[in-house]
């Protein structure tokens, strides 16, 4: 994009478990807990070997059990050789 300038990257995953570990502390629940990562970045070419961007991370029952959707973003440089 922007003839190489602008780069779009990342990764994302979504998955099911079920509730119920086989342990005594789940023994008692059922049914399946929908868990999702993502990882988008966007980095900005200033040179061939020198970028900045940002980095998402989001997580939804990953950290925790809890229904809340965790979201931690970032500002990087990066660096090709």
């Amino acid at each position: 994009m922007f003839n190489y300038k602008v780069e779009f990257a990342g990764d994302f995953s979504i998955w099911t478990e079920n509730k119920n570990h086989g342990d005594d502390n789940t023994k008692d629940l059922r049914g399946k807990r929908f868990s999702f990562f993502a990882e988008p970045q966007i980095w900005y070419n200033i040179s061939k070997s020198f970028s900045a961007g940002s980095k998402v991370n989001m997580f939804y029952h990953v950290n925790t059990t809890d229904n809340i959707f965790q979201v931690y973003p970032t500002i990087a440089v990066k660096y090709k050789l």
